[in-house]
């Protein structure tokens, strides 16, 4: 999620369960960092329920007293929905992209500008645990939500505000790949061998 200001203030993860939800032993141990909000999906998936979720826990105390929220046409993203779960105190307006109007990314500029970086950060962090044999096993549910934690405070960056503001302008998608296309190398700079 990006606010108007530009600034990043997605929290929610989703983790595949086998039952769907956190054991108790697991809820225990489970890591939860400020900027990460862990659920748990037996398919990996986003449901109404997490959607829900997510507007109470999220969302709602994120943002101010007036918002516009836009959506895409899942239909789990249901109005009613939101004007079941919203507080007294705010007044959120929220929109739907209708289907079918986003062909190839053109008109979803985060999925082919802001998603590339973030997917850039994970591979490079993969590859630098694998390259130098780190033990690290990077598919552990603490060392995934630990993993989520580091990207989401890298890209909340300064350097990066530009990218999720021009991004919103499809007429900039070739400058921004252009110029964030290596970015992530500025977050893995390093003087010195490991």
């Amino acid at each position: 999620m990006v606010s108007r200001s530009m600034e990043r203030t997605d929290k929610q993860r989703l983790l595949k369960e086998a039952s769907g939800q956190f054991g108790p032993v697991v809820e225990k141990t489970l890591f939860r960092p400020q900027n990460i909000f862990p659920l748990a999906s037996k398919s990996g998936k986003l449901t109404s329920e997490h959607f829900k979720t997510w507007l109470k826990d999220v969302l709602y105390p994120n943002i101010g007293q007036q918002s516009i929220l836009l959506l895409d046409s899942w239909s789990g993203h249901c109005s009613d929905t939101i004007e079941k779960t919203k507080p007294a105190d705010k007044k959120i307006v929220s929109m739907m992209i209708p289907k079918g109007t986003t062909p190839r990314g053109r008109i979803r500029p985060l999925d082919v500008c802001g998603f590339r970086v973030w997917k850039n950060f994970v591979r490079r962090f993969s590859d630098i645990v694998l390259l130098h044999n780190y033990d690290v096993n990077l598919h552990l549910r603490n060392n995934i939500i630990k993993l989520q934690s580091l990207e989401h405070n890298q890209l909340s960056s300064p350097r990066y505000k530009s990218l999720f503001q021009y991004a919103r302008c499809s007429r900039c998608i070739a400058i921004i790949i252009k110029t964030f296309a290596e970015s992530v190398e500025l977050s893995f700079v390093s003087n010195a061998e490991p």
